[in-house]
């Protein structure tokens, strides 16, 4: 597996759905969120609940490495 470093989760997360060509309408139909909410999350406008990046990220198989 490729090892690929982002400045946030929301960095990851919009990469992964630019490669998987998913729009956020289709994850937040597929995860039970609003649109709304999910791009005030990745625009950093909120912060992003702990549970909804655990469901993103497992939703496109991203592991999240923490390094210091």
């Amino acid at each position: 597996m490729e090892k690929i470093t982002y400045s946030s989760h929301a960095a990851a997360i919009r990469a992964a759905m630019a490669l998987n060509s998913v729009t956020q309408n289709n994850l937040c139909r597929k995860l039970g969120y609003s649109q709304p909410n999910l791009s005030s999350f990745l625009n950093g406008k909120r912060p992003m609940p702990v549970n909804m990046i655990e469901k993103i990220m497992r939703e496109f198989n991203i592991k999240l490495i923490i390094e210091e």
